[in-house]
């Protein structure tokens, strides 16, 4: 494989990856803050479906309260 299809993943490879549960990845795809595209699979079936760049993937926060 290149190294351009490398940075390419689906949100629940990602979120697996990361620790973190596939919904924070999906509500960074609506907000616009990682990189997505759209694949034409889900369309027809009412379920869009995605590929994220795990190089625009933002800095994660630490579990619980800052005090």
């Amino acid at each position: 494989m290149s190294k351009e299809l490398d940075k390419w993943t689906t949100p629940q490879a990602l979120a697996l990856e990361l620790g973190i549960n596939a919904s924070v990845v999906y509500g960074w795809i609506k907000a616009g803050t990682i990189k997505s595209k759209d694949l034409g699979q889900g369309v027809n079936i009412g379920k869009k479906r995605y590929l994220v760049d795990k190089t625009t993937c933002p800095e994660l926060r630490g579990r619980g309260r800052v005090w």
